[in-house]
């Protein structure tokens, strides 16, 4: 039951955050029962925000559905606490799920953007019955990635006027400006109501001629008591495991006894409030889900799985690009490992260097391709600097190495991105590589054919020729050197929105480390649309016409595709009338 002192401060004096550009979040140096009951006194001091402001499918109009929030901090823990109201709570969606997967669930949340540059954002989403999804938002790529996973605590109860979350956020789990005594971050508190139609309703107002809804996340200030601190956490682990078997074939077969014992450790260490450090020595995977199945009928190129192991997971957003020139899943088992991530001033910067008991490497193609397992132990590191002029405009260098026996992967990017106004933004990358294939990528490729002598020049694809295209991309005695590039252009306003983007990778490029199943390709697309918007009176509220052209070449000039979608009409997020 909630304290009638406490309704009082949700029902009076909460307030939009758009009404004002900072807010100052108090610190009150109590902690709170996360319970989804709202019984400590002390909530009467957190600042009150209100959240009936509807962003999605419309334009900042008013909900009918209101929610009260209330927010406050302690020095370690950032505290929340939601009121969402519904009519009719008979209605509410709320289902014990998954981590992750509970995102068609009626949903109360916050992004965090805690450097307050417009780059990254921390998402956390909490269904009425306390079922959390977090992920991190990426303005660079446009994605979000939930293979992060947080450690925080949420709890969630349904009552008679809606229902109440309640969260607790560590401040160690962040990443955020520590120089300076008060710190400043861009938050957005948001519900999801999923009835005759799905509503996203904001704590501010979202313009939509401006496609960063990152950018428009007001500033909030204060956390002055805050600090990350120089933390040390070691994590040793020891699985062991003891089997028996024995010979049935055998007159008196006897049990042949097997003992394993595997000590692995993992440190994170807080070298300072901005850089970090992650080792791991033989590390233990054997706690990390399992991947969702994939199917790969039909699909002639390599699956891509997430990343959900610890080491690899932490701060895998500093290693990101346009392209994915480094995908961690292809170190697959690691003796060793060391990472440093950091954000210092305008300068973003992140390196790991691993090894591995086996080397997998994706051998790319036009058409296809297909991985290459070796047993042979290979070293792997990969690197890459940001240096931000502004919120708007950044370059950055990626660089990968993988080594095994005679093989060798090497390869170095340069990218950036200029977001020049609201609307307009431009990208460019260029990538160069340098590869030796060893023996035994060709004696895997054979099989169980004959690969003495090969004559490249009979061995086209699509011929009879017993040597395929994977194969024929590893013969060669010279180290393959080659590069590629792309650059894109896109203006995105509320109404329209027109692209153009062009891509060129060289036959003989390669990037081991990252996942790029396809080269040998230029390919050039450009479309655009013009979307209407209906209203809350209306029985459709959104209908767009669509069109592009896209054609891809190899470095032959042989067309290997060319479509054109003529303008068509579509019509998105149906509003299904009640009887």
């Amino acid at each position: 039951m909630i304290k009638r002192t406490v309704a009082a401060a949700f029902c009076f004096f909460t307030h939009s955050l758009f009404a004002a550009d900072k807010i100052d979040i108090p610190y009150i140096a109590k902690s709170a029962v996360i319970d989804g009951v709202l019984d400590e006194p002390h909530w009467q001091q957190a600042y009150p925000i209100k959240v009936d402001n509807v962003t999605w499918p419309y334009e900042n109009i008013p909900s009918d559905e209101k929610m009260d929030v209330l927010v406050y901090e302690n020095g370690e823990m950032l505290y929340i606490a939601y009121q969402a109201f519904d009519s009719s709570p008979e209605h509410i969606r709320a289902f014990y799920r998954d981590r992750d997967r509970a995102w068609d669930d009626d949903l109360v949340g916050l992004k965090i953007d805690s450097f307050n540059n417009q780059k990254l954002a921390y998402q956390f989403f909490i269904n009425p019955l306390g079922v959390q999804m977090d992920s991190i938002e990426n303005e660079l790529t446009k994605q979000e990635s939930d293979a992060w996973d947080g450690i925080w605590e949420s709890a969630g109860q349904i009552n008679e006027q809606g229902y109440i979350v309640e969260v607790a956020i560590p401040f160690r789990m962040l990443n955020f400006d520590d120089s300076v005594k008060t710190k400043q971050m861009a938050m957005e508190f948001v519900r999801f109501i999923p009835r005759n139609e799905r509503l996203r309703v904001s704590s501010i107002k979202i313009d939509h001629n401006n496609n960063c809804w990152i950018c428009q996340m007001h500033t909030v200030t204060g956390f002055e008591q805050t600090q990350q601190g120089n933390n040390l956490t070691i994590v040793p682990a020891l699985v062991m495991g003891k089997s028996q078997q024995r010979d049935i074939s055998s007159a008196h077969p006897d049990w042949q006894d097997d003992s394993t014992i595997e000590p692995s450790l993992d440190v994170k260490w807080g070298i300072t409030p901005d850089v970090t450090l992650n080792t791991t020595i033989n590390p233990d995977f054997s706690q990390v889900e399992a991947d969702v199945a994939q199917l790969s009928i039909n699909d002639n190129f390599a699956l891509f799985y997430p990343e959900k192991r610890a080491f690899f997971a932490d701060n895998a957003d500093y290693f990101t690009s346009p392209w994915d020139l480094i995908y961690t899943r292809n170190v697959a088992e690691p003796d060793f490992g060391a990472k440093v991530t950091g954000n210092v001033g305008q300068h973003n910067f992140a390196a790991f260097v691993a090894n591995d008991q086996q080397s997998n490497i994706i051998i790319p193609g036009n058409l296809g391709s297909t991985i290459v397992s070796l047993d042979n132990k290979s070293n792997n590191a990969a690197g890459r600097y940001r240096y931000d002029f502004s919120n708007d405009f950044s370059i950055a260098a990626t660089t990968t190495a993988r080594e095994s026996d005679d093989y060798h992967n090497y390869m170095v990017s340069l990218d950036t991105k200029y977001r020049f106004t609201d609307s307009d933004t431009f990208v460019f990358q260029y990538a160069q590589s340098d590869t030796q294939y060893s023996d035994e990528f060709v004696d895997n490729l054979c099989g169980s054919q004959s690969c003495d002598n090969p004559d490249e020049t009979e061995c086209e694809i699509g011929s009879d020729c017993a040597y395929s295209e994977p194969l024929l991309r590893v013969l060669s005695d010279t180290p393959l050197k080659d590069n590629a590039y792309r650059i894109s252009y896109e203006h995105n306003e509320k109404h329209w929105m027109a692209f153009s983007n062009y891509s060129n990778i060289g036959d003989e490029f390669r990037a081991d480390l990252g996942f790029m199943g396809q080269v040998d390709f230029n390919k050039f697309v450009t479309g655009g649309r013009y979307r209407w918007y209906g209203d809350d009176k209306t029985w459709w509220n959104r209908m767009e016409f669509y069109s592009d052209w896209d054609i891809s070449h190899n470095d032959n000039k042989s067309c290997s595709k060319r479509s054109y979608k003529p303008a068509f009409l579509s019509m998105g997020h149906y509003k299904v009338m009640s009887s």
